[in-house]
């Protein structure tokens, strides 16, 4: 089951990854974070690391007002969600929600941030088809979402 991306409703909140070989995966994270299987998944203490803070950095648009909105008041903030992966060898994880939220946190040497680990099974069903396809690049230099 997939999603049409001419049938996202104008507020849609779209994650897109592009993978090492140009191919895109959108998933409308929107819609999973409201789902109510995503709000019972376990909320854990995520350790963050420098490489994980640099792959936000250089694969994401990072709005430098908006992580200093977070900074103000740290600890009242969602989860981030990882998108984990385990069709891949070894798994992989993917910030699906959560950049700004990262970067602060790795910013104010908070070395932990809250997270959930949501697995295939569940963001799968939120894959959007039919977006435009975009490049590594592309999606660096759009403009942050506010």
């Amino acid at each position: 089951m997939s999603i049409p991306y001419d049938s996202l409703p104008a507020d849609y909140k779209l994650f897109t990854h592009v993978d090492k070989e140009g191919n895109n995966l959108n998933v409308d994270i929107g819609r999973l974070l409201r789902d109510p299987k995503y709000t019972r998944l376990e909320v854990v203490a995520l350790v963050i690391t420098t490489q994980m803070v640099m792959d936000t950095l250089r694969n994401n648009a990072v709005n430098r007002d908006k992580v200093r909105s977070i900074l103000r008041n740290p600890r009242h903030i969602p989860p981030i969600t990882l998108l984990l992966d385990t069709n891949d060898n070894p798994p992989t994880y993917m910030l699906g929600d959560g950049h700004h939220r990262t970067v602060a946190f790795a910013a104010a040497q908070i070395e932990t941030i809250p997270a959930r680990i949501v697995p295939r099974a569940l963001w799968a069903k939120y894959i959007v088809t039919g977006a435009p396809q975009i490049t590594q690049r592309e999606l660096t230099d759009l403009p942050p979402r506010r």
